[in-house]
């Protein structure tokens, strides 16, 4: 008699276990998202504003003056810079739409090329890297680095 309650008690027990499995395994799915509404053209409605992008090249060339100098633990900040130039001291940079280089430290003028491209200024045999931003050239030569604003 025991062989007869066993079967069923164990019908019961799969049916149980697969009622409490299947809804855990059972594949959910959603509805995919609305498509978004077809774009209108706007042109004719809304008057577009035009945005004028200078190459690099057209926006690099201009003068420049120094505003900090970091070299080998040494800082020269614009407060500390700003002396120096109000006495006629030259530090800048002059960049000419035609590549060329002109920087003017205390006495020491260097005419270098400028590899707009590869983003180094080539002169003595030497490359020295920079980066621009917003009006501000920063250019590298090994362990120090002197940071440039546009003149206006």
């Amino acid at each position: 008699m025991k062989k007869h309650l066993a079967i069923p008690f164990l019908l019961l027990l799969l049916l149980a276990a697969l009622i409490l499995i299947i809804p855990r395994v059972a594949v959910r799915t959603q509805e995919a998202p609305p498509d978004p509404p077809a774009e209108s053209n706007t042109e004719e409605t809304e008057e577009s504003e035009d945005v004028y992008v200078l190459s690099l090249k057209d926006e690099l060339a201009g003068d420049y003056v120094l505003t900090a100098l970091f070299s080998d633990g040494q800082r020269l900040s614009e407060e500390e810079l700003a002396p120096l130039r109000e006495r006629g001291i030259p530090l800048g940079l002059t960049l000419r739409e035609d590549g060329t280089v002109t920087l003017a430290i205390f006495d020491t003028v260097t005419e270098m090329e400028a590899n707009i491209d590869a983003m180094f200024f080539s002169g003595g045999g030497q490359a020295f890297p920079f980066f621009y931003q917003d009006g501000v050239l920063t250019v590298w030569d090994s362990g120090s680095r002197a940071v440039f604003k546009k003149a206006d």
